[in-house]
């Protein structure tokens, strides 16, 4: 796949309670194929990315260790890093969609998408290590603000321009609809 600049989306909570297998995203990694971190079946599993590279980060850690107590060995280092699943999350999400020439990292030149998070809430206070703290311990309340492609969507926690009583009245029409139509 890597020699034919091939690229794969990481879906790890989905596979692993779906019985999909082990997440591949530490091959991936180890043998140079774009890699991004996606969601599926949010029915069933979160549909919150933060999630998802916690999961990606713990499996991909449990994968490595296992091999190494099969082999009678304890790990001595990590050979996945909160850094890695962040760079899968983002840089590594927009090369899976081509897009990395113009989004995925902060680089001028680049749309301004960007998400700031609140780093002062007290489960995330104090941050020793901003990386790990948005990989492990951040989850969607901790974001303050939101912009995509310079427009500033969601500030200090609050969607802008956002009618949230109709998009909750058209998702329940909608759950109605497909309830009914199954009967």
């Amino acid at each position: 796949m890597a020699a034919h600049q091939c690229s794969i989306s990481v879906t790890p909570e989905v596979e692993l309670q779906m019985g999909l297998g082990l997440p591949v995203t530490g091959k991936a990694l180890k043998y140079g194929i774009a890699c991004g971190l996606g969601v599926d079946v949010v029915s069933a599993t979160s549909g919150s990315l933060f999630d998802q590279m916690k999961v990606a980060l713990q499996a991909e850690r449990a994968i490595q260790n296992e091999r190494l107590y099969q082999s009678g060995s304890m790990p001595e280092k990590l050979t996945i890093h909160d850094s890695d699943i962040l760079k899968v999350a983002t840089i590594g999400g927009a090369k899976t969609l081509g897009l990395d020439r113009t989004t995925g990292s902060l680089e001028v030149g680049k749309q301004a998408d960007l998400i700031l998070i609140d780093i002062k809430n007290i489960s995330l206070s104090p941050s020793i290590n901003p990386v790990s703290s948005v990989v492990l311990y951040a989850n969607e309340n901790h974001v303050d603000t939101v912009m995509i492609a310079g427009k500033i969507l969601k500030r200090q926690g609050k969607l802008l321009d956002a009618n949230l009583e109709n998009l909750i009245e058209r998702a329940h029409r909608s759950i109605e609809r497909i309830l009914k139509e199954r009967r």
